[in-house]
């Protein structure tokens, strides 16, 4: 089974994929310029900047030559997102791109609290929970050096944990705000 993981962090975007029992490739995009940070997008885009976000992450899934190739051949696509109005955006715009281009694929929406509750690291100031994030990847996957990641790309190795977790317990909409969307591909397209 091949999934691909995608965490938008506060800066970055954290990307991993899932192959064969392992982590194979991690990655960090920034969909947005160098010199701006994300209050300072929003704030020059309006209500226009999670469409400039989504426009970006399908112009990477189209175009990266590190990337593409996994969008469109993985079997799984697991999204984190926090954010109603681009997870939204990502629903309707980035879901339908991803499947004209693959479409068997099962593409998953999961918010950050079902993660927390999950991995009970709910209550924790943010640096305890990054630092135990940390710690639950490495010691599933102690092959991995310490540092040579950057915060996104764990979480998005966590994101796949979580799907595994979730899998194991028949996945049942786990959030209790709003519902975790997820789009299976119908029987006809397999």
């Amino acid at each position: 089974m091949k999934i691909l993981s995608v965490d938008p962090g506060a800066v970055n975007l954290g990307l991993s994929l899932w192959e064969e029992d392992q982590v194979t490739l991690t990655g960090l995009v920034r969909l947005f310029p160098e010199n701006m940070n994300m209050k300072q997008f929003n704030k020059k885009n309006g209500s226009l900047a999670d469409r400039i976000l989504l426009r970006n992450l399908v112009n990477f899934a189209k175009n990266s030559p590190k990337w593409s190739h996994h969008f469109q051949t993985a079997d799984k696509i697991v999204f984190e997102s926090q954010r109603l109005k681009f997870t939204h955006a990502l629903q309707y715009g980035l879901t339908g791109y991803l499947l004209s281009l693959n479409p068997t694929c099962e593409i998953l929406f999961f918010h950050p609290f079902s993660i927390s509750k999950a991995f009970k690291i709910g209550g924790l100031t943010r640096t305890e929970r990054k630092k135990r994030i940390r710690e639950i990847v490495y010691e599933k996957l102690p092959h991995i050096k310490k540092d040579d990641l950057s915060q996104d790309e764990i979480d998005s190795i966590l994101n796949i944990f979580y799907y595994f977790q979730m899998k194991k317990k028949d996945f049942q909409n786990p959030c209790p705000f709003w519902s975790c969307a997820s789009h299976k591909p119908s029987k006809k397209s397999i």
